[in-house]
């Protein structure tokens, strides 16, 4: 059933008389005050979107409801909704979007209970302080996006992802901009985190756990203005990786990399010598190991640091790393007309160096190194890649790639895309 877009609909009808119902999409209900308690009892339920249903205050399942077929539920853009369900009552959910659900407190303890769910966003949940430990129930769990819940000042990692046993499945995890003043040595026990957005928040240091994650392939520190010292990274690959890729989100995001601009403190740190030698070779460090496992990457990656050439000893001919061979003066028009390929050649890689006046570089960039071509963008976080399909995607790869990009297909045809 759609009633989206219903403006006049303030309350929806009891549902007995729909008890085989099992799509039902509110979506811009933007009146929408109450949705009857008796909806618990659609036995067939599949679906169910509130997006951007604003005036919703509250959403209740009553006690003798049985949603075990819901497996989608959409609140995002829910700016009024103020109290959660009882997810108990939906325990087969393996999607919930609430993101931008601005007066909500608290999460509901119950959200333990959804041990098949597989993507969970809160996006822009700007008054939620915390999430209750029983998260660490979601075995299924792929995706966890917490980007600008900007209260999780004092977030309990420590507590909350107390063990991979527990989130064994987390492929993405994405707390940025959230204000955290510390990263627990927890983290490093999450073992198959390929992607981790820590960018925009005050902790001073990483834990050096980090250097166990060895399927990570994304790693944002980006605007981290009081971090003072960088992580041990991550020496060598683990043994399967690239099952971002397989998901609905990695289908349509296939960029991977290392950004660690517009981290002032950091900067002064990789120049302390006055010299390229340690930067070089943390970017290298994780440029080899990139590359050395393909599947880290679907389309390219790029490697962002910080650049200062009032700390450089070098001339400006001498800026970008001795190990690209082939230098040209800014202006020039690079094109790659033929080349020589063997069973391990991977393809190319590109450096460039920005100063402070291009006037088109994402927010407050000052110099900038870049592995990896970066394209002009109105993008407020980061560069984007434009780069061929990586040429290594075999034929088993272009079959998971289909399978996950049905799996987003089947998202808009329910009126969802993950973000």
């Amino acid at each position: 059933m759609d009633l989206s877009n219903s403006n006049h609909l303030v309350e929806t009808p009891q549902f007995p008389w729909a008890s085989k119902l099992e799509r039902l999409d509110l979506t811009g209900c933007t009146n929408l005050l109450q949705v009857h308690p008796s909806i618990g009892l659609l036995t067939e339920l599949a679906f169910l979107s509130l997006q951007n249903c604003s005036s919703l205050i509250s959403l209740d399942f009553d006690n003798l409801s049985n949603l075990s077929s819901l497996k989608v539920l959409c609140l995002s853009g829910c700016t009024e909704l103020k109290n959660m369900p009882n997810f108990r009552r939906a325990i087969n959910l393996e999607y919930l979007d609430m993101d931008r659900c601005k007066s909500l407190y608290t999460v509901n303890e119950s959200i333990g209970a959804l041990t098949k769910l597989r993507f969970l966003s809160m996006r822009e949940c700007r008054n939620i302080v915390t999430i209750p430990n029983s998260v660490n129930n979601m075995t299924s769990l792929i995706t966890l996006d917490l980007c600008k819940c900007s209260n999780f000042m004092n977030l309990p990692l420590t507590e909350t992802f107390s063990s991979s046993l527990y989130l064994k499945s987390l492929i993405s995890l994405d707390v940025s901009f959230c204000n955290l003043h510390e990263v627990p040595d927890a983290l490093g026990d999450l073992w198959i985190l390929e992607r981790l957005n820590l960018q925009g928040n005050n902790f001073v240091t990483l834990p050096s756990t980090i250097k166990k994650l060895y399927s990570l392939s994304y790693l944002n520190m980006a605007h981290c203005h009081e971090l003072q010292s960088l992580p041990r990274l991550p020496s060598i690959s683990a043994s399967s990786v690239g099952r971002y890729f397989k998901t609905a989100s990695g289908s349509r995001d296939h960029r991977s990399g290392l950004y660690i601009f517009d981290c002032p403190k950091v900067a002064d740190l990789l120049f302390v010598d006055k010299s390229f030698t340690y930067c070089n070779r943390y970017a290298f460090k994780w440029l080899k190991r990139i590359v050395k496992e393909p599947h880290h990457f679907r389309c390219g990656f790029d490697i962002v640091l910080p650049w200062d050439l009032e700390m450089i000893d070098s001339p400006r001919n001498l800026i970008i790393p001795e190990w690209f061979d082939h230098q040209f003066r800014g202006g020039s028009v690079v094109r790659i007309m033929h080349f020589d390929v063997n069973d391990s050649w991977i393809g190319f890689t590109f450096c460039a160096t920005f100063e402070e006046d291009i006037n088109y570089l994402p927010l407050s960039w000052k110099n900038n190194i870049v592995i990896g071509y970066v394209n002009e963008s109105s993008s407020n976080f980061e560069p984007k890649t434009q780069l061929p399909y990586n040429w290594l995607v075999s034929e088993e790869d272009e079959v998971e790639n289909e399978e996950a990009q049905g799996k987003e297909n089947n998202l808009s045809n329910l009126g969802l895309l993950i973000g």
